[in-house]
């Protein structure tokens, strides 16, 4: 274990506030380490070498926002949804950060319901209703008033 320990830390760079790791990267720009034949997210690695421990189901996130980042200070443990809504640009984190409707009435617990995921403005689907069923009366022969 301390041979692990050693060669973590020997790949990081702490002469800043961000603790840059200067190893192995993935993809996603993120610090790796291998460890018997498996590659660990470097992150990941300093959280529980710090003694936190990861709960399943939970990510380990970059308060800094640095990727490189293996300072334990500036990681925290978070869900998911968290990590995708706080931290991307991605359709869902846009749409979670909507505070008015396209025709501006608040998305407050009052006027908003919920329908297979998606949220929803009750004064606009009010609006539709109402326009729908005088269209229809109007057709029908009567009198708009």
């Amino acid at each position: 274990m301390t041979e692990i320990v050693d060669r973590f830390w020997a790949k990081v760079d702490k002469s800043g506030d961000c603790w840059l790791w200067i190893g192995a990267t993935n993809k996603g720009g993120y610090g790796s380490l291998t460890i018997n034949r498996k590659t660990y997210g470097a992150h990941r690695i300093a959280i529980q070498l710090a003694g936190i421990e990861i709960p399943p189901g939970l990510h380990v996130d970059h308060k800094c926002r640095n990727r490189l980042c293996v300072n334990p200070d500036h990681l925290r443990l978070v869900t998911p949804r968290q990590n995708v809504l706080e931290n991307s640009m991605g359709l869902a984190a846009l749409n979670a950060a909507k505070t008015h409707c396209p025709k501006e009435h608040p998305y407050t617990p009052e006027n908003v319901y919920l329908y297979r995921g998606r949220r929803y403005c009750r004064k606009c689907s009010s609006d539709r209703l109402h326009k729908r069923w005088a269209d229809k009366k109007f057709a029908a022969g009567e009198k708009r008033s």
